[in-house]
Formats: structure tokens, sequence, C-alpha cells
């Protein structure tokens, strides 16, 4: 069993991108590149919204 506790963590995609490991926890309005439109960004957000859709067509 791994104690690593930086495997738990939730750590923000758009910073993850950008080579930054930032946990995700109350950082949704203070992130840097929550309005970044870079391709890695772009597609971030797109797959996010595809599985929100899959969510959505789920229930």
């Amino acid at each position: 069993m791994n104690n690593n506790n930086d495997e738990c963590l939730s750590i923000c995609a758009n910073c993850k991108n950008h080579g930054i490991r930032v946990s995700a926890k109350s950082h949704k309005y203070v992130c840097a590149y929550k309005d970044c439109r870079c391709q890695l960004c772009t597609a971030t957000k797109t797959m996010r919204n595809v599985m929100a859709m899959r969510v959505y067509d789920l229930k």
C-alpha cells in the first residue's frame, strides 16, 4: 500500500498542463490558467464537457 498523500490529492488539470502541481481544492477561482486558451487547456475543457454530458445522459 502506498502512503504517499500526493497521489490522493486532486490536482488542478489546467495548472498540470503547464507543469505546475497545485491542489484543486479551493483553487477554482484563483487558478492562473482558468481562462487559458492554449491547446492543452482547450482539450481539457472539451473532455470535461464531454464527460459531463455522458454523466448527464446516464441519469
